[in-house]
């Protein structure tokens, strides 16, 4: 390389040189970033179950974004202003010269100083030191400068293959901390919730529910895990049921109570039969004495006289539903109440037709959700 090159020199030539390729795929480039970013960010809420977006992740994906638009528009730029015109100005006249130097070297001595310096001189216009074409000129141009400088030129498929990788391998690495965070705090979470579950299981045991919890250990859940039980007659036939849902600070976030009906009896039957099943299950409920996301989760589990006066009155052929905007009362600490009687035909029972009475509680889901553990 000549000496007289100074460092600057070089590095503007190599960058010029090595920047148009990159430049060329810069829009496909951000494309590849942008779809990395949506498949991590899709890991991330798919696998580790992250409740929002990771803002440092977003902020990395932005930055190299940036960077290759940065790239973009300054070899359009530089294609057009003559960016660093001092420094190139300077690195191509030492090219000019190095070039004519050669020239002379390499000249046949059996031509005259006229021949010979003409000859030069149009050499030297033919190698015109100029960019102001398109980003193409600008590779070009850097070569013809590198090429008499003996400055050396980075392969450009090469260093643009390894810009994208390393911001590929950025952007992942950004994300390799997330996930090791998230997993821990899976596991936090899933033990939490598993103390909860456990002890509602427990006491629907007690209770002589048929109980069934799945272990919150085995498969971390991202809103929430449950607990059933079951009331069974001596036929074996289910005839009530209890649902409690546990978020992942092994709070309880909803509770749904159902029993099964009689179409063949009466209604004031019915009724007292809703009335003992729901005792049963709401004092197993109760007895466990988990924590809520509101007090009325566990706390509510009787039936309003709105409810009952409608019930008796209602036509056991046609159903109907009430919820806090029927029933004043349906709104119990915090915690929202929603009736429901599915009715059954009495000309066409069989045994398979659903007839049956819902209580449900639970809080509004935009409260839900922002109360949801992190």
């Amino acid at each position: 390389m000549n000496e007289n090159v100074t460092r600057n020199e070089r590095l503007l030539i190599q960058w010029y040189y090595a920047m148009v390729p990159l430049a060329q795929r810069g829009f496909r480039y951000i494309i590849v970033v942008m779809a990395e970013f949506l498949l991590l960010s899709m890991l991330d809420d798919l696998v580790f179950h992250n409740p929002g977006m990771y803002l440092v992740g977003l902020i990395a994906m932005l930055a190299i974004v940036i960077a290759f638009t940065f790239v973009k528009c300054y070899a359009l730029l530089a294609s057009r202003v003559d960016l660093n015109r001092k420094t190139w100005n300077s690195v191509t006249g030492k090219a000019r010269a190095a070039r004519r130097r050669k020239t002379e070297v390499a000249q046949d001595d059996d031509l005259d100083d006229g021949k010979r310096r003409a000859k030069i001189g149009r050499r030297g216009t033919q190698s015109v030191f100029t960019f102001r074409e398109d980003t193409d000129g600008l590779m070009r141009a850097a070569w013809r400068i590198a090429e008499p400088l003996g400055i050396p030129l980075p392969d450009p498929k090469r260093f643009r293959r390894v810009v994208l990788a390393a911001a590929l391998v950025l952007l992942a690495a950004v994300y390799v901390p997330h996930y090791i965070g998230r997993a821990a705090t899976m596991q936090r979470q899933t033990e939490v919730a598993a103390q909860t579950t456990r002890a509602i299981a427990a006491s629907f045991e007690e209770a002589g529910l048929d109980t069934f919890a799945p272990d919150p250990t085995d498969e971390h859940e991202k809103v929430s895990y449950y607990v059933t039980g079951d009331i069974v007659d001596e036929m074996g036939t289910e005839t009530g049921s209890v649902r409690v849902d546990v978020d992942n600070a092994g709070r309880v976030i909803e509770v749904w109570y159902s029993i099964d009906l009689d179409p063949a009896a009466s209604a004031a039957d019915n009724l007292a039969r809703i009335e003992s099943d729901l005792a049963l299950m709401h004092g197993a409920v109760e007895a466990a004495e988990p924590a809520a996301l509101v007090p009325g989760l566990v706390t509510a589990g009787e039936l309003p006289r709105e409810f009952e006066d409608a019930f008796i009155a209602a036509d056991m052929k046609e159903g109907f539903s009430l919820d806090h905007y029927d029933v004043e009362s349906a709104i119990v600490d915090d915690a929202e109440l929603r009736f429901m009687f599915v009715a059954g035909a009495e000309d066409t029972w069989d045994g398979s037709d659903e007839c049956y009475v819902s209580l449900t509680v639970e809080v509004d889901d935009e409260f839900l959700m922002e109360s949801l553990p992190r």
